[in-house]
Formats: structure tokens, sequence, C-alpha cells
């Protein structure tokens, strides 16, 4: 159990990473300024992970309980229909009253979070499927695909700031990467 948990901690961990990186790229390569702009984005993009938090909760213990997988896996796979279809409805709401909302609850100054949450928002909705599956593959004992995937997203995430951020391929800590 203890071997388990290190394992599904450190899947956690590696997802964190993922949104946090370009936080520590901001810091070092820009102002504290967009630094803010981002941290602004990524904190409310990240509450629609709030719809299937509980759910996948529930789902990991009837998972890791289940008599029978394949009736299971039945009823994982209504419960992400259902997530996908409210966190569907969430992130078009978001994605077309974002920059009202920003105004709204930050001012004006924050008004550049509103595109950082619209491109941010697609990666979230997907992370809603990885997130309801996971919970059944966690349950039955497999938390190790999670550590894979998000390893892996970790890598392309790491890739595209350097691809995107003509700064980073040349001049971060004496690296230079060429086009």
């Amino acid at each position: 159990m203890f071997k388990m948990g290190i394992i599904y901690s450190l899947a956690l961990l590696i997802l964190n990473l993922n949104y946090r990186l370009g936080i520590l790229i901001l810091a070092q390569m820009s102002s504290a300024s967009e630094v803010g702009i981002y941290t602004v984005g990524v904190g409310i993009v990240e509450m629609i992970w709030v719809i299937p938090a509980v759910l996948t909760k529930v789902n990991f213990t009837y998972s890791a309980l289940a008599n029978d997988i394949y009736e299971h896996a039945q009823k994982t796979a209504k419960l992400l229909r259902i997530v996908l279809l409210v966190g569907t409805v969430a992130c078009t709401a978001l994605f077309f009253t974002v920059h009202r909302l920003v105004e709204l609850i930050y001012g004006a100054e924050y008004l550049r979070s509103a595109t950082v949450i619209q491109v941010l928002l697609p990666g979230v909705w997907g992370l809603l499927i990885f997130k309801v599956l996971n919970s059944d593959l966690a349950g039955r004992g497999r938390p190790r695909i999670a550590l894979y995937v998000f390893s892996a997203t970790l890598v392309i995430n790491i890739l595209a700031n350097f691809y995107a951020d003509p700064s980073l391929r040349c001049g971060w800590r004496g690296l230079c990467f060429n086009d």
C-alpha cells in the first residue's frame, strides 16, 4: 500500500508541475506582472477540476471494492459521460464569459488572464477525461498509468515552452536550442 501511495502521489506531483512549470519559466524570463497574469489564469481554470473531484473519489473506492470489473467499467463510462457533459458546458460558458468574469473579480489590469484561461481550457477539459479514468485504474491498483501519462505530458509541456518562446531557446541558463 505504501508503494502504491508513493506512485499515486508522484503522479499528482507531476500533474501539478505541468501547470506550475509555466510559472517557474515565466519567473525566470519575464516580469512579476506576467507571472501574476498567468497565475490568475491557472487559478481560475483549475476550478473546473472541482466538477469530477468528489465523483472520482467515490469511483476510486467503488473500483477498489468491485467484484466485477467489467460492470464497474460500465459505471465509470457513465460517470465519464456525465463529467464530460458538465465539463463541456462549464468550459464553454467560461470561454465566452471569461473576459467579464476576470474584469469583475480582478479588475481591468488582469484582462490578459482571460486569454490564458481560454488557451488552457482545452487541456483542462482533456484532463477531466483522464481524471475519471484514472480513478478507476487507481482503484484497481494501477496508479502507475497516471505516472506515465503525466510524465509524458510534462515532457511535452517543457518542449512546447521552449518551442513557443524564442527567448527560452537561447539565453536561459546558457542553454541554446536551435530551431
